[in-house]
């Protein structure tokens, strides 16, 4: 008659034999850098040590690629950098790549990120569409990181800007149109 425990003990060997084959002892290994690595930037981040912090995420990207949060991590710091050229490269990889491995958190992280970036850069028309954007992912995707109040909002605020802008513009046309009478009268 067999024990039960053979059983246990065979399959925690069994296990151990694949956990430590060269294979995972590697996985391992790339897994405890990316961490070690996403929290030295981290680290640099909350210190201010900008340059410092995109280095550590692009190191973590480097030994793999396929986890997102590093990714979204240096677009964070190039644009707190005003490395807007930067972050935006970041955040379409992060974009493409959350679609491709189906990670509506993250792509909609990306899409918040783009709306925000074009915002700093006070490319407002751009702002705003991708704001359309974030809200039209946010109203398929309800589990994930993207509220659609916040999005709409962020689309009001838009529009009153550019209608406020529309506004001086006219006004200050008709401010030149006075001025240059008012030179033309001018003895």
């Amino acid at each position: 008659m067999k024990h039960p425990r053979n059983g246990i003990v065979l399959t925690v060997l069994c296990t151990l034999v694949h956990l430590t084959s060269p294979g995972n002892v590697d996985a391992q290994a790339v897994a405890k850098g990316y961490q070690d690595k996403l929290a030295e930037g981290i680290a640099h981040r909350d210190a201010g040590r900008l340059d410092r912090a995109a280095a550590a995420f692009s190191d973590a990207i480097a030994l793999d690629a396929s986890l997102l949060q590093a990714h979204y991590d240096l677009a964070e710091v190039r644009r707190m950098a005003g490395d807007f050229k930067g972050a935006f490269e970041a955040l379409t990889e992060l974009e493409r790549r959350a679609k491709v491995q189906g990670d509506a958190w993250m792509e909609g992280r990306a899409l918040i990120g783009m709306a925000v970036t074009h915002e700093r850069t006070r490319d407002i028309g751009r702002a705003r569409e991708m704001w359309l954007k974030v809200l039209a992912f946010a109203d398929g995707h309800g589990d994930t990181a993207v509220d659609p109040k916040v999005a709409r909002a962020r689309i009001q605020v838009i529009d009153e800007l550019l209608e406020r802008e529309q506004v001086y513009i006219a006004v200050r046309e008709r401010i030149a149109e006075r001025q240059r009478k008012n030179q033309e009268a001018s003895p």
